[in-house]
């Protein structure tokens, strides 16, 4: 879950939700809320930048599947590699 990984990154970076949600310029009741359901992907990719890490850290899992459309086109997700893919073509159209 996607709540869990933001929380033991916020914790070995020893930061609070609070404070993630003051860098991403939003209520840390939004945030939970964010994190809690699925975020989209420039979500995702706008989490991980402030934490400094990779948006596919914020998956934590090894089982990914899924569909993402960026740009117009439909991606196919049956790994983090592939979702890995998908955000390095999302971030270039940011």
């Amino acid at each position: 879950m996607i709540k869990d990984r933001v929380k033991l990154i916020l914790s070995k970076k020893g930061m609070t939700q609070k404070q993630l949600a003051n860098q991403l310029g939003i209520t840390p009741e939004a945030l939970n809320r964010t994190i809690s359901n699925n975020p989209t992907v420039k979500t995702l990719i706008d989490i991980a930048r402030a934490l400094e890490t990779e948006a596919s850290e914020l998956i934590g899992s090894k089982d990914v599947y899924g569909f993402v459309e960026v740009n117009g086109n439909v991606h196919k997700i049956t790994s983090i590699k592939d979702l890995e893919n998908v955000l390095k073509l999302a971030k270039q159209s940011i």
